[in-house]
C-alpha cells in the first residue's frame, strides 16, 4: 500500500518536472521567436533606412545639378522660386516603396518670412572686397518609408554685383602691354589669362582675379618688357612687386606667375590674396545660355522671353529703332511704345536733336572691297535732348536697326553723341549694337568737386573724337602721313575729359589700352577718363584688327598718335551710384549637404541649413 503511494507521488513529481520543462522550452521558443522577429524588424528597418537615405541622397545630388543649371542660366536677376523647382522620379519611388519622396527649393527667409537678400562684402574669390547682393537657394529632399524617414538639405549661394564695380572686366584674356606708366585703382577680372607685361611701372591698388593664369609676358614673339608690376597688399599695407627678389630668381625665375608650383604660398605672402588665378567663373548678364551680345541687340518680334529679359532695347525709356523715335509706356504691367514725331510743334522732338551725319573712319578701311571707311551716324545732341520733355525718364537711351548692312562697302552705321558735358542727376546710359562715337567732353560737372551723375556707354565699339574733328574734310583720311590734329575749341585747353563707364567690344588684341579708340593726332593732349572698362564681346561691326594696322605707334601705317592717358576708376560705382540699367554679373557656389533631423524646418541659414 505504501509502495503504491510512493510510486504515485513520484509520478506526480515527474509530471510537474515535465510540465516545468515544457513551459521552459516553450518560453525559450517564444523568446527566440520574439528575438528573431525583433531582429528581422531591425534588419528591415535598417534596410529601409538605407534605401530612404540613398533615395534622398541621389535626389539631392540630381536636384542640385538642375537648380545650379537654372541659376547659371539666369539673366542678371534672381529667378523666381517656382522656376527653380525640380521633379522626382516615380520609378525610384516605386522601386524603393517610399511613401513620401519630395524635393523642394526655396530661398532662405528671415524671421518675418521674407526672402533674405542682403548686401554682403565678399571676402574671397573674384568678388573679394565688393558689395554683393546675396541669396541662398535651399534644396530639401524628404523621403519616408513604412518606418524610416530621411531629410537631406543643401544650398547654393548666389552672389550678384553690378558689373561696373570692376575697374576692368574682360570676358576672355586681358593684357597690359603699355609703354606708359599706368595706375589701376580698382578691382580687375578676366575670364581667361591676365598678362601683366608693361614697359613701365604698372601699379594696381585693387584685386586681380583670372579664370586661368596670371602671367608676365605675352604669347608669340614680342619684345620683353621689364616694367615693375606693383600690387597692393592690404594686410601688410605695402605694394608687392611681381618681379621676384634676387634670392628667389634662381628657383622661381624673374617673375612670380601662377604657373609656379608654389604660387599659392608665394602669392599669398606677397599680395595677401589680392592676386588670384583659376577662380570660379563669373557668369555674364545674359546667363549661360545666351551670348553676351544679346544685351545690345535690337528688339525683334521673334524674341523669346529670355531675350526680352536681357535686351536693353526693351528697358530703354527712349529708343530710336529703324529711324523711328519711340517712347516707352508701362500700364498695368503692359509695355507699349508711343511714336514721337519730329518737328517744331507741341509734343514734337525738335529736328536738331537727332540728325544724320557722315564722316570717314580710316580705322575701318581695308584693301579691295571689304570696308570703305565711310560712316553714316545717327547723331544725338545730348544738351538739346535734355531740354525737351523726351529725355529718358529712367536714364536709358537705345539706338539700333533691325536691317542688316547691305554690303561691306556700304557706310558703317553708327551712333555719335555731341554736347554731352552736362547730364541730369539720374545719369544716362546710351546703348547700341552699332559703333559709338563721342565728340568732346562728356559728363563734366561745372564745379570741380561736384558729384558726377552715373553714366555709361554700351556698344559694339567705342571711339573718342576731339572738338577739332571736322566731318566735311575727307582728309580725316591721312594725306601723305599727316593726320587731323586733335584739339579743343579753346586752343589753350590741352585736355579732354570723359566720365562714364564703357561696356564695349574690342578688336583682336586683348590689350586694355585699345578699349577706347582714337583717330587723330593727339600729341600734346591729355585724355582724362574716370569710369570703368568692360569688354564682353569682340566687335562685330567695327572689326579692324588693331595690331595688323599698327595703330598708335606713329609709323607709316598708324591711324592716330595717342594722347597722354590719365585713367581712373570711378569709386562711386562701389557705393551704389550706378549708371541706369547697369548689367549685373554673378557667381553660384554649391555648399555642403547635411542630414537634418525630421523636425527641421524648410529653410535654413547658410551656416546651419537645418535651422
Amino acid at each position: 500500500m505504501e509502495m503504491r503511494q510512493a510510486t504515485s507521488q513520484n509520478r506526480g513529481a515527474l509530471l510537474l518536472v515535465a510540465l516545468f520543462m515544457t513551459s521552459l522550452l516553450s518560453l525559450y521558443v517564444v523568446t527566440g521567436t520574439i528575438r528573431t522577429f525583433t531582429d528581422l524588424r531591425a534588419a528591415n528597418l535598417y534596410v529601409e533606412k538605407q534605401q530612404m537615405f540613398q533615395l534622398a541622397e541621389g535626389g539631392l545630388n540630381d536636384a542640385m545639378v538642375q537648380v545650379k543649371q537654372r541659376l547659371d542660366a539666369a539673366t542678371g536677376q534672381f529667378p523666381k522660386e517656382q522656376d527653380l523647382q525640380v521633379g522626382t522620379s516615380p520609378q525610384l519611388q516605386q522601386f524603393t516603396k517610399a511613401k513620401t519622396y519630395k524635393i523642394t527649393v526655396a530661398y532662405q527667409r528671415d524671421a518675418g518670412g521674407n526672402i533674405r537678400q542682403e548686401p554682403v562684402e565678399a571676402n574671397s574669390g573674384s568678388f573679394k572686397g565688393l558689395t554683393v547682393q546675396r541669396r541662398v537657394a535651399v534644396v530639401t529632399v524628404e523621403t519616408a518609408g513604412a518606418q524610416a524617414t530621411t531629410k537631406l538639405r543643401s544650398y547654393i549661394q548666389v552672389d550678384m554685383v553690378q558689373i561696373f564695380q570692376f575697374a576692368i572686366f574682360d570676358y576672355d584674356d586681358l593684357a597690359f602691354w603699355s609703354g606708359a606708366a599706368i595706375t589701376i585703382d580698382g578691382p580687375m577680372y578676366a575670364g581667361g589669362t591676365i598678362s601683366l607685361h608693361p614697359n613701365r611701372t604698372l601699379t594696381i591698388s585693387g584685386t586681380v582675379s583670372a579664370g586661368k593664369d596670371v602671367i608676365h609676358g605675352q604669347e608669340g614673339p614680342g619684345t620683353d618688357r621689364t616694367g615693375d608690376v606693383l600690387v597692393w597688399n592690404e594686410e601688410k599695407r605695402q605694394f608687392g612687386n611681381m618681379k621676384n627678389p634676387a634670392d628667389l630668381q634662381a628657383q622661381h625665375g624673374n617673375w612670380l606667375t601662377s604657373t609656379d608650383p608654389q604660387w599659392d604660398t608665394l602669392s599669398a605672402d606677397r599680395w595677401g590674396g589680392a592676386v588670384q588665378a583659376h577662380v570660379d567663373p563669373i557668369l555674364l548678364p545674359t546667363g549661360s545660355e545666351l551670348p553676351a551680345t544679346e544685351l545690345i541687340e535690337p528688339c525683334k518680334s521673334t524674341d523669346t522671353s529670355a531675350q526680352i529679359d536681357v535686351k536693353i532695347c526693351y528697358e530703354a525709356d527712349l529708343r530710336i529703332l529703324d529711324g523711328k523715335v519711340e517712347r516707352r509706356f508701362v500700364s498695368n504691367g503692359t509695355t507699349t511704345w508711343q511714336p514721337i514725331t519730329i518737328g517744331n510743334g507741341p509734343n514734337q522732338m525738335p529736328p536738331e536733336v537727332i540728325t544724320d551725319v557722315q564722316f570717314y573712319d580710316e580705322r575701318e578701311t581695308e584693301a579691295g572691297v571689304k570696308r570703305s571707311g565711310q560712316v553714316a551716324a545717327t547723331q544725338i545732341d545730348i544738351e538739346k535732348l535734355r531740354q525737351t520733355p523726351f529725355f529718358p525718364k529712367n536714364g536709358i537711351l537705345y539706338v539700333g536697326s533691325t536691317q542688316p548692312r547691305i554690303s561691306p562697302r556700304a557706310p558703317l552705321e553708327a551712333v555719335r553723341l555731341i554736347n554731352g558735358v552736362t547730364l541730369p542727376s539720374q545719369g544716362l546710359t546710351v546703348a547700341t549694337h552699332h559703333p559709338l562715337y563721342v565728340k568732346g567732353d562728356y559728363n563734366v560737372p561745372g564745379q570741380l568737386l561736384a558729384p558726377k551723375p552715373p553714366a555709361a556707354f554700351i556698344s559694339d565699339a567705342f571711339t573718342v573724337l576731339s572738338d577739332n574733328w571736322d566731318d566735311s574734310v575727307k582728309a580725316n583720311k591721312r594725306d601723305n602721313g599727316n593726320r587731323p590734329k586733335a584739339g579743343r575749341n579753346n586752343p589753350k585747353v590741352k585736355t579732354m575729359t570723359l566720365n562714364a563707364a564703357i561696356l564695349s567690344g574690342r578688336a583682336q588684341e586683348p590689350d586694355s589700352e585699345h578699349m577706347v579708340r582714337f583717330l587723330e593726332d593727339w600729341r600734346g593732349m591729355t585724355f582724362n577718363f574716370t569710369g570703368s572698362e568692360v569688354s564682353l564681346w569682340q566687335s562685330r561691326e567695327a572689326t579692324t584688327d588693331l595690331a595688323a594696322r599698327s595703330v598708335g605707334d606713329g609709323g607709316a601705317g598708324a591711324v592716330y598718335f595717342p594722347p597722354g592717358r590719365n585713367w581712373k576708376f570711378e569709386k562711386s560705382f562701389l557705393k551704389n551710384v550706378i549708371p541706369p540699367g547697369a548689367p549685373r554679373v554673378y557667381i553660384t557656389t554649391k555648399k555642403l549637404w547635411v542630414d537634418c533631423p525630421p523636425d527641421a524646418n524648410t529653410t535654413g541659414a547658410p551656416l546651419d541649413p537645418c535651422r
